[in-house]
């Protein structure tokens, strides 16, 4: 399963510019890229030889949560403001 990153339509926010949206959806868009490298060197070493790699996909896995509560935590803040 490959994540897609979500299209937001903001309007023009109150206390933040448009530029810093800008860079949180380039975050966010990171994030989901990020999401899908990992998943897919965890299937890797997973297909390589698990006992082996045990350490480093469990590692993989860890980071894998870093960016995926980054991804949704956008996806939550980036939908409230949606439509006005």
């Amino acid at each position: 399963m490959q994540y897609t990153a979500k299209k937001f339509n903001l309007p023009a926010l109150d206390g933040i510019s448009d530029k810093q949206v800008e860079v949180h959806i380039g975050l966010y868009e990171g994030y989901v890229k990020h999401i899908n490298l990992l998943r897919e060197q965890i299937a890797e070493l997973t297909a390589l030889d698990t006992e082996k790699y045990a350490y480093a996909i469990t590692e993989t896995r860890r980071r894998l949560g870093f960016e995926f509560n980054g991804m949704r935590m956008h996806e939550l803040y980036f939908a409230q403001w949606e439509g006005g």
